[in-house]
C-alpha cells in the first residue's frame, strides 16, 4: 500500500507536467522577433527591415518590399530595396504568418556604380535564397496591407514622423496618445502611464521628469524643461512603495548636475536624428550617396541633387532640408 500511495501522485504530477507544457507549446505562438532582422555568412551581412506589403492575393501570396542594407565583409555598407514575391501559410491559433518560398523580383539600389550592380545583387539573393522563410505576427502583417485589400478598419499609414533633429545631447519624450494620468495612492503625486521615461506630477503643481541621469521639471509636457535638487515630499512615499522599487535610489537622491539634454515632445510617432556635434559625412565608393558618420540614424545625401534619405522602422523618407518637410519615398528608390 505504501507503494501505491508513493506512485499515484508521482503519476498524477507526471501527467499535470506533461498537460501543461503540452499547453504552453499549444498557447505560446512562435516568436516574431520584430524588426529590422539580419543574416550573416561569410560574405558579410545583411539588415533587412519589415516587409511593406504590396498584395496579398487570396491571403496566399504575398508580394512585398524591404528596405536593407548590405555590409560586405571588408566593405562600406550598401542600403537599397528588394521586391519579393512568396507564400504564406497562416496559423489562426496562434495568429502567426510563415513566409516561404522567396522569389526575389528585384534589386534596387539607388545610386550605385553599375559595374557593382551585378556582384550586390547576387549577394543580396545569396542572404535571401527561395528556402528562406520568415515568421511574422499575422496582426502586424495585417497592418501592413494596403486599404484595398485589409479589413475596413485597417488603414495604411505612410505619413512621416516628425523627425526631430540635434547636434546636442537629446532625448524623445514619447507619449502614446493623449497622457493618460494615473494617481499615486495615499500621495499628493500622480504618474504618467504611457510615457517611455518615468514621469511624475504633483496634483496641480509640475511635471517632474527622470532622464536617466537627472530629473527635470516643467509646468507642461511641451516644456521648456529645467534641473531640479529637490523633489517634493511626497516623492519620498513613492519611494518607499515596493511598486517604485526600481526608482528608489534616483527619487531618495536627486541629481541636477550637468547640463541637461534637449527634450522632444511627442504625443504621435516621432524620430530623432541626434549627431554628436555638427554633421559628418563620408562618401560611399563607387556610388553617388553620402553617408552620415557621426550619428546612430542611418541618413544618407545623394550628392546630385543635395537630398536627404533617412530611413525609420523599415522606410524612407525625403527631404531636401534636415528641418523638412519630409516625405515618404520608399517606392521612388
Amino acid at each position: 500500500m505504501t507503494s501505491m500511495k508513493i506512485t499515484l501522485p508521482l503519476l498524477f504530477a507526471i501527467t499535470v507536467l506533461t498537460i501543461t507544457n503540452l499547453a504552453a507549446k499549444t498557447l505560446n505562438p512562435p516568436a516574431d522577433p520584430g524588426w529590422p532582422r539580419q543574416r550573416t555568412s561569410e560574405q558579410g551581412r545583411l539588415v533587412y527591415y519589415q516587409p511593406q506589403v504590396d498584395a496579398w492575393t487570396n491571403f496566399k501570396e504575398l508580394s512585398f518590399r524591404m528596405a536593407f542594407s548590405l555590409t560586405p565583409k571588408g566593405g562600406k555598407e550598401i542600403v537599397g530595396v528588394v521586391e519579393v514575391q512568396a507564400q504564406t501559410d497562416v496559423n489562426m491559433d496562434d495568429r502567426s504568418v510563415l513566409i516561404r518560398d522567396f522569389k526575389i523580383k528585384e534589386v534596387k539600389l539607388p545610386g550605385l556604380d553599375p559595374e557593382k550592380t551585378s556582384q550586390v545583387d547576387q549577394a543580396v539573393r545569396s542572404f535571401l535564397p527561395p528556402d528562406h522563410t520568415a515568421v511574422m505576427a499575422l496582426d502586424r502583417l495585417v497592418a501592413s496591407v494596403e486599404k484595398t485589400q485589409a479589413p475596413a478598419t485597417v488603414q495604411v499609414q505612410n505619413d512621416p514622423p516628425k523627425i526631430f533633429v540635434s547636434y546636442t545631447p537629446a532625448i524623445l519624450l514619447d507619449i502614446d496618445g493623449e497622457p493618460t494620468r494615473a494617481e499615486i495612492a495615499d500621495t499628493n503625486m500622480g504618474f504618467v502611464v504611457n510615457s517611455n521615461f518615468p514621469l511624475f506630477f504633483e496634483k496641480g503643481g509640475e511635471n517632474y521628469l527622470f532622464t536617466g541621469q537627472q530629473w527635470l521639471k516643467s509646468p507642461i509636457l511641451e516644456g521648456p524643461w529645467a534641473p531640479v535638487a529637490n523633489l517634493p515630499k511626497d516623492m519620498t512615499k513613492v519611494a518607499n512603495d515596493p511598486q517604485w522599487a526600481q526608482m528608489k535610489k534616483p527619487i531618495l537622491s536627486p541629481s541636477a548636475k550637468g547640463k541637461p539634454p534637449t527634450i522632444f515632445y511627442s504625443n504621435k510617432p516621432a524620430e530623432v536624428i541626434l549627431f554628436q556635434g555638427q554633421p559628418n559625412y563620408a562618401n560611399i565608393p563607387g556610388t553617388q550617396l553620402t553617408v552620415a558618420t557621426n550619428t546612430d540614424a542611418d541618413l544618407f545625401v545623394y550628392t546630385p541633387t543635395q537630398a536627404y534619405y533617412y530611413l525609420a522602422a523599415g522606410r524612407w523618407f525625403k527631404a531636401s532640408d534636415l528641418k523638412g518637410p519630409w516625405t515618404y519615398t520608399t517606392p521612388d528608390l
